[in-house]
């Protein structure tokens, strides 16, 4: 008759068997660290709102050639430079009208902009170019160009209220400059009004965006 003592395993089994068991922890072990999850809806809304910063409207368009930059800085020298150039037509010496005039389309046509929006203002453009030799009396016409800027920009329509300072720096130069001599005194006047004007459009356009990406953040719950 077989012992009860033989259907214990080996000793070297049952030593084998325990090494596989955890360890105990003792009282005054710490507590293991569970490694922290972070789940995408945990992530604060300032972090959402950097990852959407805002960006020109228009950096977002699949260009068929050239670079962004390169396009942008070489249609705004294009279309100004072709500005000034015409203005310096005589009766005798009418090359700079069609020279200019073609550089101005052109500047119009490469900026990096929806197609159709590049090819509406070149038209009234080229037309307020022309009246611009009637002398310093028209310059306020360059508030034509000005809202085609715009439109080719992608501007919202709020951003057209920086229009008010192009009109009134057009006012005042009519009234100043009265005689044909003062006509580039106040192209540059204009130029630098536009310019900050421009500038103000932009600034309108990104915190008109950048409120409604924070207000879209505080609702994400």
């Amino acid at each position: 008759m077989p012992r009860m003592d033989d259907a214990r395993p080996p000793a070297g089994r049952e030593h084998r068997a325990d090494d596989t068991q955890a360890p105990e922890r003792r009282a005054g072990d710490p507590q293991p660290r569970e490694p922290l999850v972070r789940s995408p809806r945990s992530r604060s809304p300032r972090s959402r709102a950097r990852r959407s910063a805002w960006v020109e409207p228009t950096t977002r368009l699949r260009l068929r050639w050239g670079g962004y930059r390169e396009r942008l800085v070489g249609g705004a020298v294009l279309i100004v430079g072709g500005l000034v150039h015409l203005q310096s037509a005589t009766s005798t010496h009418l090359w700079p009208l069609l020279v200019g005039t073609a550089a101005h389309a052109i500047g119009w046509w490469i900026l990096p902009a929806v197609g159709w929006r590049r090819i509406v203002v070149v038209l009234p453009s080229c037309i307020v170019v022309w009246l611009l030799l009637a002398g310093p009396q028209v310059v306020g016409a360059l508030a034509v160009p000005y809202v085609a800027w715009l439109l080719v920009r992608s501007r919202p329509l709020r951003s057209y209220a920086s229009l008010v300072p192009v009109v009134a720096a057009g006012v005042v130069c009519a009234r100043i400059f009265r005689d044909y001599s003062g006509t580039l005194a106040a192209l540059g006047i204009m130029a630098a009004t536009i310019a900050v004007s421009a500038w103000l459009a932009r600034w309108i356009h990104r915190a008109g965006s950048s409120r409604s990406l924070g207000e879209s953040s505080a609702l994400v719950p």
